[in-house]
This record gives structure tokens, C-alpha cells and sequence, in this order.
């Protein structure tokens, strides 16, 4: 099958779906011999059985692991990251983020607001987004959150969550969506991409961050 750009294979468990991804991979590899694939997916288990079966598809394909890059998401965006800044990140932990937003609530006395909704909004809105400006945050549909934001309020939390990345960025540690989004930024205007093709098991899995470096 070609396509004229992306293409989605749907099915419920158990339908084959990574068996067309990987005999994609294969096609892909005899059809274009210059190709450099990314095949990814959501963790490391789920990867590592994908590079143990496509070796048992084309057993016979040389030079295989630099042809194909197999990697789960956060994996790619960290050697990607590399590449892109000559350092390899620090990932944030779930921890140091909660404690950053506790410490700019107290150092910008902002009241009102439970430390379970700031870090809720930080992870789901503000650094999933990465949204960078007011203006950004105003404007940003939050689908899903249960609790409703009028622009006065989100005007009044904003100087949290940049304070909170101020706070990170000393440190020198990244969350996951600042290292997908530090990569979207390098390669999104360069023409030389790492991968000519990118073919992705459990897409579902994929948050907005991961999207935007794939794209």
C-alpha cells in the first residue's frame, strides 16, 4: 500500500497491527535501501520485542541496526536531545516537579489553589502544551479538566508555572514534555531529518509532546 502522507492502521487487540508495522519496516528496507527508520513505541519492554522479531523477519538484512533505530518515545527524544545540545538531559521526576510548584506557590503567596490542582494543570496543561506565554495559557482549550479557568484566574496562576520552570531550569533537570519540546524546536525548520520514515506501535499512547517532536 502507498500512502500520500500519514497513514493510521486501527484494530482492537490482537488484530495484527504490529505485524503490520513490522512487516512495514521490512518492505521499507527492501523498497529503499538509503532509508533510516524509526520504529518506536510506548516502553522499553514493548521495544525490545520489536527489534527481537524484525530480526526474525529479515534475519538476513545487513548493517540492520543502523538502518532501523528501535525506541520507545522517551528514548529517541533523549539521544535526540543529545544530538541537538551536545549534553544529555536530566529528567525530571515527578517529585522535583511537585516540589518546584510547592516552592513558587509560597514564593509568589498564591492562595486558593490546592498543590494537587497546580501540579494536575502543570502536568495536563502548561508543560504537556509547553506553553510559554500568557497569552498561550489564555488561549489553550483545557478538554478533559474538571475544574473551569476564567481568564482572571489563569492571569492569576500563570507567574506560578514560570516560576516553577524558572525554578527547574536551575536545577538543570527538564521534564519529559521539555525534552520532546527542546527537539521539536531544533529539527521542526531543518530540512536534514534523522529519519526518513516513522512508523509508531500503540499510537494511542502518544501524548501532545510526543506528537509534536514526530510530526
Amino acid at each position: 500500500q502507498t500512502f500520500n502522507g500519514p497513514a493510521r492502521v486501527s484494530g482492537s487487540a490482537g488484530t495484527g497491527k504490529t505485524v503490520v508495522a513490522l512487516h512495514r519496516v521490512a518492505h521499507i528496507l527492501k523498497s529503499e535501501p538509503a532509508a533510516k527508520i524509526l520504529l518506536t513505541t510506548f516502553s522499553d519492554p514493548l521495544a525490545n520485542a520489536l527489534k527481537s522479531k524484525l530480526k526474525m523477519l529479515v534475519p538476513n538484512e545487513a548493517d540492520l541496526d543502523n538502518k532501523v533505530t528501535i525506541l520507545p518515545f522517551e528514548g529517541v527524544a533523549y539521544d535526540l536531545f543529545t544530538l541537538a545540545e551536545g549534553f544529555n538531559p536530566r529528567p525530571a521526576k515527578r517529585k522535583n516537579i511537585a516540589a518546584a510548584l510547592k516552592e513558587a506557590v509560597k514564593l509568589l503567596n498564591t492562595e486558593g489553589f490546592s498543590d494537587r490542582f497546580f501540579l494536575s494543570e502543570w502536568l495536563h496543561v502548561v508543560d504537556a502544551w509547553q506553553l510559554m506565554s500568557l497569552e498561550e495559557y489564555s488561549n489553550v482549550p483545557r478538554l478533559g479538566r474538571k475544574s473551569r479557568l476564567g481568564s482572571k484566574q489563569r492571569e492569576r496562576i500563570w507567574p506560578v508555572f514560570l516560576k516553577t520552570r524558572e525554578l527547574l531550569v536551575a536545577q538543570g533537570i527538564y521534564s519529559w514534555p521539555s525534552i520532546f519540546g527542546k527537539v521539536t524546536d531544533y529539527y521542526k525548520d531543518r530540512d536534514h531529518k534523522p529519519f526518513t520514515h516513522i512508523i509508531v506501535d500503540e499510537a494511542q499512547d502518544l501524548g501532545v509532546p510526543e506528537l509534536r517532536m514526530l510530526s
